[in-house]
């Protein structure tokens, strides 16, 4: 009897120590599992966070582009440049004081005649700034440059 309570005895304790190193091992597999969770969560929420900041500031980005805009826009006025040309000393040219001189070889442009109907210097002028203000704005909308 001796030597079957000493097996056992020994039975036991290779089955404690099998079982502890079992648990031992699901506990660490846990853990692993948990922490790499963990991980990957943090990261998915950093990533999160720096995303909604660059979302942020594109907004922010876009609305003072806007705002640059209206600016640029209000600045380009036709009325706004012919007060400053006039604070500046510029004075309107008239058909008869004007002189026009040819270039060689380049391409000959039509250019419009004044109305004689009242002040047709000024309308002529403020037309072809119009004109001018209004080509720049359309190739700008249309994304492309001079």
């Amino acid at each position: 009897m001796e030597i079957a309570s000493h097996c056992t005895k020994i039975g036991i304790r290779k089955l404690r120590a099998r079982s502890a190193l079992g648990v031992a091992l699901i506990l660490g597999t846990l853990s692993l599992l948990g922490w790499v969770y963990l991980t990957q969560a943090s990261y998915v929420a950093t990533t999160s966070r720096r995303l909604q900041e660059l979302e942020d500031q594109k907004e922010q980005i876009e609305q003072e582009n806007w705002q640059l805009m209206v600016e640029i826009a209000e600045l380009e006025s036709v009325t706004r440049l012919a007060s400053r040309a006039q604070e500046l000393g510029f004075v309107m040219a008239y058909s008869d004081e004007t002189e026009f001189l040819t270039v060689a070889d380049t391409p000959s442009v039509q250019a419009r005649a004044p109305s004689t109907e009242g002040s047709d210097a000024v309308g002529w002028t403020m037309h072809s700034l119009a004109t001018n203000v209004s080509s720049q704005f359309t190739t700008w909308a249309q994304g492309g440059s001079r």
